[in-house]
């Protein structure tokens, strides 16, 4: 059983015991995340710990516990003062159709991401281990922890693929029916300051097992942070200190904090949330970001559960990225519905909801457009035609850009090389491209392709063999044009 689940199973007068398990579990996650040796720069120094006491959780644990235990089960503990994040803009690659020319066109979405200071992300950590264990508790009582899938630890490790194959093989059992996919639009910057608050209030009187009408003086200080948040933009930083990064007992931060006070408060480098006076709106990318956008949620969820569930559809959340699907002649109810709820908490849908209806021709499930054209359902990356599952045609077609593209820095490279002999190196073409390492695009489709199960045949198996032709056929082309 996991960690969480033994808390659940406790009775509620034990808060004390509650809190300490949940330090216990917030000890080994941190001690993860600093295995992964994140050294980003900040204004603070980073939090380290000796290599020999990270590989051992017992010497970690009585070494974090010594350095951060005491300051931080103090009630004051997010009254003291954050530095403002860091921002900087992720540009989110998107294909879109063109109407006219029926074919897909590369565009960029930009996505404002922060993150905080090294002792500011420990805080906020915190945090969110507590409001998860008041969120989770709220979850299984309303009996929808099956439906919202995004931020969440589930049992086996479960990520989008399986939430995606879980879908598909639910739309399969369920045959002819309609699934109604919606995003809601810039869903972090929206986010009701109001309806944070109120939620927020409701996890923490569950923890605490008493009706609370306010937040207490410490969380609605990390509930003022997180909402009318402060931001330095990245490039002001670059800009201002043109490279030059301080050194501190040999450790490295963007500045001192004489310098901060000095050049980035004195030269009012410091912006607020955009959305302040609206109310409305959080920062992307903090340690709390996660949980806060799902405890906006709640009430969103629940009544959205409760009314679907009334007329047997089946609802889905994974962050910004709503799912239902149901009987065919409930579709204008649902879409009637989510978009009536989200406009409650001052959200709406982006653009127009992707709609595929699953009707059946000679025995065999097909998706189709509302135009009766066979189209495919698009999910968390993946594709669904009501039989076979794909990876998704747009990640497919960035993939093989970038090959060519590192493809043609290492043919270059070759030819750039002083003698007559001009050898390709592929080894790294391979180990990152075509075998799949760790972590990258075909590591990803071959755990998709392991869990494609849904009938034998595996089309993302047909959609990977293509990488090795395009490989040997992209290199002698570049070749060929060199020589």
């Amino acid at each position: 059983m996991s960690v969480l689940a033994d808390l659940l199973a406790l009775p509620n007068f034990m808060l004390k015991e509650i809190k300490d398990n949940l330090w216990e579990a917030f000890v080994e996650k941190e001690r993860k995340n600093l295995e992964k040796k994140r050294k980003y720069l900040h204004f603070d120094l980073p939090v380290k710990f000796d290599k020999s006491i990270l590989s051992d959780k017992e010497k970690f644990r009585t070494a974090f516990d010594k350095r951060f235990r005491s300051e931080f089960y103090k009630p004051g503990i997010f009254l003291q003062s954050f530095y403002p994040f860091i921002q900087y803009i992720k540009e989110i690659p998107r294909y879109k159709l063109d109407e006219q020319s029926g074919k897909r066109k590369l565009n960029y979405k930009p996505r404002p991401l922060c993150y905080a200071s090294h002792k500011d992300a420990l805080r906020l950590s915190w945090l969110a281990t507590q409001l998860n264990f008041g969120y989770e508790k709220i979850l299984a009582k309303a009996n929808i922890n099956k439906s919202i899938l995004a931020y969440r630890k589930f049992e086996g490790g479960k990520s989008n693929i399986d939430f995606a194959f879980d879908a598909f093989e639910a739309i399969k059992k369920a045959g002819e029916c309609v699934a109604i996919c919606f995003d809601i639009e810039k869903f972090f910057q929206n986010i009701s300051h109001q309806e944070l608050k109120k939620q927020w209030i409701r996890i923490l009187s569950e923890i605490e097992q008493e009706e609370l009408n306010e937040l207490p003086e410490d969380q609605f200080h990390a509930f003022r942070t997180l909402t009318n948040y402060s931001y330095v933009d990245k490039s002001d930083l670059d800009e201002l200190f043109a490279g030059n990064r301080f050194n501190t007992n040999n450790e490295r931060r963007i500045c001192t904090p004489d310098d901060f006070r000095l050049q980035v408060r004195g030269a009012k480098l410091i912006k607020q949330n955009p959305k302040k006076l609206e109310k409305k709106g959080i920062p992307q990318g903090s340690a709390a970001s996660a949980i806060l956008a799902n405890i906006s949620m709640l009430s969103f969820d629940e009544k959205v559960w409760s009314k679907l569930n009334e007329i047997d559809c089946t609802y889905m959340r994974y962050s910004d990225d709503i799912l239902v699907f149901g009987a065919e002649v409930h579709a204008d109810q649902i879409q009637q519905i989510i978009k009536e709820e989200l406009a409650t908490i001052g959200l709406k849908t982006n653009d127009k909801e992707d709609i595929i209806f699953f009707r059946k021709s000679n025995g065999i499930l097909k998706s189709y457009s509302q135009k009766n054209t066979i189209k495919k359902m698009q999910y968390l990356g993946f594709e669904f035609d009501g039989t076979h599952a794909f990876v998704r045609s747009s990640s497919l077609s960035r993939y093989h850009g970038k090959l060519r593209r590192a493809i043609q820095r290492t043919v270059k490279a070759a030819y750039q090389r002083k003698g007559e002999v001009k050898t390709i190196y592929k080894s790294k073409l391979l180990k990152r491209y075509i075998i799949g390492s760790e972590q990258n695009f075909i590591s990803y489709a071959n755990r998709a392709k392991t869990r494609n199960n849904l009938v034998p045949g595996n089309r993302i198996e047909g959609q990977l063999r293509k990488r090795y032709k395009i490989l040997n056929a992209e290199i002698r082309r570049r070749k060929s044009k060199k020589m």
